[in-house]
Order: structure tokens, then C-alpha cells, then sequence
């Protein structure tokens, strides 16, 4: 609900600056026409209309009002429908370059890039399931001499919580309630900004994963077309050819986007990608926390915040470590993925104009 709540928000504060550019332009194109003498509404708003899109093959027609709003709340739906990939994670890479390899016919020079990048994933996830561990071990570890000198451990405010469910042989786990029996009463209020900044990193994480499972959970189930090959000119890139004479040079622009996946790619993400991530933010979010809640030294607790953040973001610090400057640089120009709508795939203007 607070997911969706600022969602909204942010769409609403997105289309009231829309507007806002929308009126100043208005306003200017306003003064301009009544600066030449004429004092009618309609044209005003015709001429702004027909100005506002000044390349679009109209065939000398106008716009009215009503096509004007419509193509506005189109066009601002279809961009809040978008879906996308982590552009700096080794998560989004690992779903790129196999359709793009498989497109290519599984060249030989991308089949190493995708053996690399789930080479990759692989030692991160053997890296942050070790961190979880040695987490867990120390819990565990505090409740067992906690367990051992049970008045000690009272005398610095921890009490004993009975977790049949957790811990096997119904062993106690004791938890910091009273700092305050310590003489250490400053803490408490940095466990609890620890423990809330942590959580709100992770979540950030578990809505990562929940975008890459609603995208593959909509995205179509054929082969699509990951790698397109745009043309552009440059107009400012030109020689001389043989007889001295100015030409134009065509460049082409590969580029990769987010189409279709086969049903056994959406299977092999699943189980590689999405289930491992979701396992590793849940079990960090619970025995972390128990970690940050029962640490007691203040300057303790900003460094294990610190380090279970960074255990979330190994997979961003190996992508920029090992993957080559390309990749990353296609990855940043990753087009997005939008559902068709009942009208259709066009979500541009000049789409909707033509």
C-alpha cells in the first residue's frame, strides 16, 4: 500500500509539471498572438496546437482540443506502464545477453558473456549466502552465551524470547529490550534509525525483484527481438570522396531492448534470477535486523548497517567490475518494455499523429 501510495504521487507530480509547461507555453504563445492584434481564444489555441508538434507529417490538418487531451493522457499512461531491467546489476544483464546471443545465432563471442555473467551471479550469490550465514552464526551465537550466563546477559537488558518455530530443541533467544539496565540509553534510539534505514534499502532490493517478476510474468511467451540496429545520420560527420564533393555518413546503432521471452527462458530467470534474490533479501531483512536490534555499542551498529548494505550490493560492484564497457553502456540504453494497449502499441506523439 505505501508502495502504491508513493507511486501515485510521484504520477500525479509528474503530470502537474506536465501541465504547468504545458500552461507557460500557452501563456507565451498567448502573448505572442495578441502582441499581432487578434484577440481570439480559439485560434490561440489552434495556432499553440498546431506549433506544439511543427514536424509531424499532419498533411495541414489541425488538432482539436479533445485529440490534444487524449493523446496527453495516452501518451502519460503508456509511460507509467513501462517496464524495465536493472541497467547497473548483474540480475538485468543475465536476461539481455542470452536472448541477444540467441538472436545472433549463439555467436561464439557472446556465448562467453553469458557464461560469464552467470558465472558472476553465481559467485555472488555464494558470496551473499555466506554473509547470511556468518549473520546467522552470530545470533545464534549471542543466544547461546546468553543461554550459558543468563544473568549477565539480564544485567545489560536482554530478555529471553522462547521460538519453538526457528530454532530447533526450543533454545531461548534473547533479544536487547532495556539498554537503558547498561547505562547505555543513547543506543537505543540509533538501533531503531539503523534498523529503518536498512529496511528501507532492502526494500528497494525486493521491489527490484518484484519489477523483474512482473515483467516476465507479462512479457510475451515467444521469441522476440532483443537487438535492433538503428541508422542514423550525423549531420555534423561528413568528408570529402574522391572528386571533393561533401557526403553524409550513415552510422548504425546497435541497440538492445525488452521484447518477447520463451516459456523455458522465463523458467531459467526464475529459478537463476528471481527466486535466489527474493531468498537472500527475506533472510537478510529478518537476521539482520535481529543482528542491528542486539547491538548495543553505537559505533557497532553504523558499521554492520553498513555491511549488510553492502552485502545487497555485491552484484552491482561485480557488473561494474567485470563487465566490459560496452555491455554496460548498451545496458544503460536498454529500451523499455510497454504492454499494448487497446488502441494500440503507439505510445509517442508522432506515433499517435500518424
Amino acid at each position: 500500500k505505501v508502495l502504491s501510495c508513493v507511486r501515485c504521487l510521484c504520477t500525479l507530480g509528474a503530470d502537474i509539471a506536465f501541465m504547468n509547461r504545458k500552461l507557460r507555453w500557452l501563456e507565451r504563445v498567448d502573448s505572442d498572438h495578441s502582441s499581432d492584434g487578434s484577440d481570439s481564444d480559439h485560434d490561440t489555441r489552434e495556432d499553440a496546437i498546431s506549433l506544439s508538434y511543427p514536424s509531424t507529417p499532419t498533411r495541414g490538418r489541425s488538432i482539436s482540443p479533445d485529440e490534444y487531451d487524449h493523446m496527453i493522457r495516452k501518451i502519460t499512461v503508456g509511460n507509467a506502464q513501462l517496464y524495465s531491467l536493472p541497467r547497473d546489476s548483474l540480475y538485468g544483464v543475465c536476461v539481455v545477453l542470452p536472448q541477444v546471443a540467441r538472436q545472433l545465432n549463439w555467436h561464439a563471442v557472446y556465448i562467453g558473456l553469458v557464461v560469464k555473467s552467470y558465472v558472476c551471479i553465481a559467485i555472488v550469490y555464494v558470496m551473499q549466502f555466506m554473509f547470511v550465514w556468518e549473520v546467522c552464526r552470530l545470533v545464534w551465537k549471542a543466544d547461546d552465551d546468553c543461554s550459558a550466563d543468563p544473568e549477565a546477559c539480564a544485567r545489560m537488558g536482554f530478555r529471553p524470547v522462547h521460538e519453538w518455530m526457528i530454532r530447533p530443541g526450543g533454545r531461548e533467544r534473547w533479544y536487547l529490550c532495556n539498554p537503558q539496565l547498561d547505562g547505555d540509553s543513547d543506543s537505543q534510539v540509533l538501533r531503531k534509525l539503523c534498523v529503518v534505514a536498512f529496511v528501507l534499502w532492502l526494500f528497494k532490493d525486493l521491489r527490484q525483484t518484484y519489477e523483474i517478476a512482473m515483467l516476465i510474468s507479462k512479457l510475451p511467451t515467444k521469441a522476440g527481438k532483443w537487438m535492433v540496429m538503428k541508422m542514423v545520420t550525423e549531420s555534423a560527420m561528413v568528408q570529402l570522396d574522391k572528386k571533393g564533393f561533401l557526403e553524409h555518413e550513415d552510422e548504425a546503432q546497435v541497440e538492445w531492448q525488452i521484447d518477447a521471452l520463451q516459456l523455458h527462458w522465463k523458467i531459467i530467470t526464475s529459478l537463476f534470477i528471481i527466486i535466489p534474490k527474493f531468498l537472500v533479501a527475506v533472510a537478510l531483512c529478518y537476521y539482520g535486523s535481529v543482528w542491528l536490534l542486539n547491538t548495543s555499542d553505537r559505533s557497532e551498529l553504523i558499521l554492520n548497517a553498513v555491511a549488510l548494505v553492502f552485502v545487497l550490493e555485491l552484484d552491482e560492484a561485480v557488473f561494474a567490475a567485470v563487465m566490459s564497457s560496452d555491455t554496460q553502456t548498451k545496458m544503460d540504453n536498454l529500451q523499455s518494455w510497454a504492454p499494448e494497449s487497446e488502441d494500440g502499441p503507439p505510445t509517442s506523439c508522432n506515433a499517435l499523429l500518424q
